[in-house]
């Protein structure tokens, strides 16, 4: 460490620190307690990740964070380590390629037409594994040296409080914690038998690999130093320590740590990270996301004092669980439920960048991260916040949209140039700015990104009822999409319209054959669901004739392809599904978009029955983790309880370490998947709480139903504040297998329809005027006032 008097005489007071060390143990038990009888808005401590050792590798870390910042706590070598990251550390070089006369969706049309793809490959696919940017980098790590310590009694994640325990045997322990809401992070250690001193240690951008720790991430293929960064600079004494990294192209970060020794035995610091981007023409920076400089975080902390921050951390995590809570008979998958709750609460936050493939855990192995940590928007991105949603996690997944919105104006940029039509569309891959990245051109700059992009804008809307997110966001994103599609689309000799190249992510990877002259169910389920939502939505704001043109348009759509002996849905007309695949695009109209459904006609439960057979008699061979957790919602969608909650508990058991990670192989090499690798990614991990939430609540179909695909063995379960369109708040609990109460609050205001939970038997309705709920068939309805409760309990 290189020491500079002049930068480091900077000692600050810990703002109450050393006086407030009494209060430690009280502020940080040693374990979370267990909580009151009846039901709590936070989790348990069975929900809690506990081991008897850290981790010895980084994917294993207990995962802190808060959107912006993130931490993983475990052990390397001697040392325990924090590695540290932040949303918005990128290396945003562009793809030189992009900026030549092929980079047009036309010459690619072209070049597959002719059978001469080579070409092509240079210029979409190969930049991408060549060069080791753009990427997503990570910041650095704090280490301390532990030998002295011995051994390790437990390690605990708290996710009531989002609190990392250590405990030793000789009565040492560590408490650390990234702030909910501030740009920082503390750690306190006490007990210590003798002086500890932080290292703050710079990612290898000047170092090799060692191969023990490459060989952990089988996708590596390049290192940090690859990317050709100066060297460090580091400054520090006996209380704190700063680096500084110049990136590239006028970017460069900070990261700062200070700390104090108020008592004997006891460490107690804080660290920040900031970021710099140079300036675009009109003041505004690269990136959009406002940084205050990392020692100026970290003063402010000290200042504010670990008890407060403490308590403002904790009242924010409580606020959080209080939004939507479960009960499940099966131990696996409630937990499994929290643990991923709790990452998406760790990872996404409004005012941040949204979640890309690692969050704020990028990789520390001296690598670029998996994938390089983009923003893969052919399905994970959006798998990612599957959840917010019915989950009442709203204001959490608006994280997502602002940054959607942030980059339309590039994105528009984008679709005029590649595309040559106006409108929008969105790199597949795509950087923090919104820029495209390359790879398998057939997705990472695929012509339906942003219809599934805009079905999130469209989901915010039903399940929020915000009318100006309506009239400001949501219409004028699927308006944008909508004239793309449109003035891309050509006339097939039968006057019905296609694409003029389409694809379904990822079959036949990046082969000339993953090109279709047809359109795929996978394009045609979202262009037919994006004329359709936008008709929907021009004439909710009394558009009627712009209402008219979309429903014009969805008219001049073809429908479906349907194989003919089980009305399945295929890849393409007259191309079934192979062989084994994990992404189950040519089923989009299924899941998310709902277009062919169980509720629907006979024909739609012929359709899912011989879709979900399909991938049954296909086998999952080819599938990630991921897959397991896009079918535990598909087959909630189908009413099947049982499929649905076999292929969560997969997923959890098989497809995750022990921190919860889901890393895309199976870890349990018992035959799930030929795939057997580690690349971590949370998309998966979140389409997994998603799923949990079909099986408790759907609402999709216009018909609040609860507990709709549970299994049957299921006999007592429960939830509270699940949201459901229309800005419904649902709970509901469930004994000895029968439904015995449903609350309802609505948010807005309008018509509830419910189906009847109580097929057959009496029920009794209180808390809104008499006569306001009405049996209708199989479904009650009641007219419902903003902040209207509805009791519904069986006799």
């Amino acid at each position: 460490m290189k020491t500079d008097p002049e930068k480091t005489t900077r000692k600050r007071p810990l703002g109450g620190v050393a006086a407030c060390v009494l209060l430690l143990s009280a502020l940080f038990p040693a374990a979370a307690c267990a909580p009151p009888a009846g039901r709590s808005p936070l989790p348990a401590s069975r929900h809690d990740l506990v081991f008897k050792s850290l981790a010895g590798t980084w994917d294993e870390g207990i995962p802190l964070g808060n959107g912006m910042i993130g931490a993983l706590v475990w052990k390397k070598g001697d040392s325990l380590r924090m590695s540290l990251d932040r949303a918005d550390l990128w290396d945003l070089r562009p793809v030189a390629e992009f900026s030549g006369p092929e980079f047009r969706f036309a010459w690619v049309k072209k070049q597959v037409l002719k059978k001469d793809y080579d070409p092509v490959h240079r210029m979409g696919d190969i930049p991408y594994d060549r060069e080791p940017a753009p990427t997503k980098i990570p910041a650095a790590a704090l280490e301390f040296d532990i030998a002295g310590l011995g051994e390790v009694e437990s390690v605990r994640l708290s996710v009531a409080d989002a609190v990392c325990r250590v405990k030793w045997k000789n009565g040492a322990r560590l408490t650390a914690f990234v702030h909910a809401t501030e740009p920082v992070g503390w750690f306190t250690f006490e007990g210590l038998p003798a002086a500890l001193m932080p290292r703050l240690i710079p990612p290898a951008y000047a170092a090799p690999v060692p191969a023990s720790d490459a060989e952990k991430n089988s996708l590596t293929g390049k290192t940090l130093a690859s990317l050709g960064y100066p060297s460090p600079e580091v400054v520090g004494d006996e209380t704190s320590v700063r680096y500084h990294q110049e990136g590239w192209g006028g970017m460069s970060y900070e990261v700062d740590a200070e700390w104090e020794r108020p008592s004997a035995g006891i460490l107690t610091g804080v660290w920040s990270i900031s970021s710099v981007y140079p300036e675009k023409e009109g003041g505004t920076a690269e990136t959009g996301v406002a940084s205050q400089f990392a020692p100026q975080s970290a003063a402010e902390a000290l200042k504010r004092s670990l008890p407060r921050d403490f308590e403002s951390h904790k009242a924010w995590w409580k606020e959080y669980w209080a939004k939507s809570t479960i009960e499940l008979p099966d131990p696996v998958l409630e937990k499994q439920w929290y643990l991923e709750t709790y990452k998406f609460g760790a990872a996404s936050r409004r005012g941040a960048p949204p979640i890309t493939l690692q969050a704020v855990w990028t990789a520390d192995d001296g690598s670029l991260p998996p994938w390089k940590g983009d923003f893969h928007n052919d399905l994970n991105t959006q798998l990612s916040y599957w959840p917010c949603y019915s989950g009442n996690r709203l204001k959490e997944g608006l994280a997502f949209l602002d940054w959607l919105w942030a980059i339309k104006p590039r994105c528009e940029e984008y679709t005029k140039l590649y595309f040559g039509v106006e409108g929008l569309n969105v790199p597949g891959v795509a950087t923090l700015d919104g820029s495209p990245m390359g790879g398998w051109i057939q997705y990472s700059l695929g012509t339906t990104v942003s219809a599934w992009l805009a079905h999130h804008f469209y989901l915010h809307w039903r399940f929020s009822g915000d009318r100006a997110f309506l009239e400001e966001r949501a219409y004028p994103y699927l308006k944008a999409v909508a004239v793309f599609l449109d003035r891309l689309s050509e006339r097939r000799a039968d006057g019905k319209r296609k694409l003029p190249l389409s694809s379904s992510p990822e079959i036949n990877d990046n082969r000339i054959d993953a090109w279709f002259g047809e359109t795929t169910n996978f394009d045609l389920a979202l262009v037919r669901w994006l004329f359709g939502a936008a008709a929907e939505l021009a004439g909710e704001l009394g558009f009627a004739e712009e209402a008219g043109k979309w429903r014009t348009v969805l008219g001049e759509w073809p429908e479906l392809a349907l194989a003919e002996d089980d009305g399945r849905l295929l890849v393409a007309p007259g191309y079934p599904l192979k062989e084994s695949h994990r992404h189950f695009s040519h089923l989009m109209a299924i899941h998310p978009l709902g277009l062919v459904d169980w509720s629907g006609e006979e024909a739609d439960q012929r359709t899912i029955r011989g879709a979900l057979a399909e991938l049954d008699r296909l086998g999952p061979d080819g599938w990630c983790g991921y897959s397991y957790s896009w079918l535990g919602n598909m087959a909630a969608r189908a009413m099947d309880g049982g499929k649905a909650a076999a292929a969560l508990r997969t997923f959890a058991e098989c497809f995750c370490l022990p921190n919860s990670f889901h890393v895309n192989g199976d870890q349990s090499k018992s035959g799930k998947s030929k795939m057997t690798y580690r690349p971590f990614t949370l998309e998966g991990n979140f389409a997994f709480s998603a799923g949990i939430q079909e099986m408790l609540l759907q609402s999709h179909s216009g018909v609040v139903r609860v507990f709709p695909a549970v299994p049957g063995a299921w006999q007592d379960a429960s939830f509270d504040s699940l949201r459901a369109q229309g800005a419904f708040l649902v709970s509901a609990k469930m004994k000895a297998g029968k439904v015995v109460e449903v609350r309802v609050t609505s948010e807005k205001g309008g018509r509830l329809k419910l189906e009847n939970p109580f097929p057959g038997e009496a029920y009794e309705a209180s808390g809104i005027a008499e006569g306001g709920v009405r049996n209708i068939g199989p479904v009650i309805e009641a007219d419902m006032r903003p902040g209207d409760k509805l009791f519904l309990y069986g006799k």
